[in-house]
């Protein structure tokens, strides 16, 4: 009510008398911006407890109603199965992302080789963890799955190796239709 306060300290008092219009003329005009009109109270105020009320009739109707209950389970089941999803696929780009700056040509068959996903180490934050020792093993027995500088290859028809040091720009297919003399 301060905004009335303000209308009636700045009213103007001539010959002990109040400026009656100009005090109405402002107040007409501060009202709406500073109260509600009673109508507009009750309408709200209707609008509330009709909601309130439809609110307690659908609780009580979900009490009882097994269907829907079903469903809501359902739902949320359903919800953690996509959010399961969503952090193995999250794990399995940042394995596959590492596993190519790795030197890895083919992260897929190694993640398969490994026994899946769920047999890497990770943290919370999802990064890999442990890689090196991992990739330590599969350098070893399945080299041909790294990328090397110097790659030893044998022509199909001669059985001699040659050496070929730009291997690191081919690929793997040309690599070897290279080595089968295809080129």
């Amino acid at each position: 009510m301060e905004w009335l306060r303000k209308i009636i300290e700045t009213a103007k008092i001539e010959d002990g008398k109040i400026d009656i219009e100009a005090v109405m003329k402002q107040v007409n005009a501060e009202f709406p911006k500073n109260a509600v009109p009673k109508a507009e109270f009750n309408s709200v105020n209707e609008q509330l407890k009709t909601a309130n009320g439809t609110i307690k009739e659908l609780e009580k109707n979900v009490e009882g109603n097994a269907d829907l209950q079903q469903k809501i389970k359902d739902y949320e089941v359903q919800v953690e199965g996509l959010k399961k999803e969503a952090e193995t696929q999250a794990k399995s780009f940042a394995l596959k992302t590492e596993l190519n700056a790795k030197g890895v040509i083919d992260p897929d068959y190694l993640v398969y080789k490994h026994g899946g996903i769920d047999n890497f180490t990770f943290d919370k934050e999802g990064k890999v963890m442990g890689l090196d020792d991992v990739l330590k093993g599969y350098k070893e027995t399945m080299g041909h799955l790294f990328k090397d500088d110097s790659v030893q290859l044998k022509n199909a028809t001669s059985g001699q190796g040659e050496d070929y040091n730009d291997s690191a720009n081919l690929t793997l297919e040309q690599q070897i239709d290279e080595a089968m003399g295809l080129n």
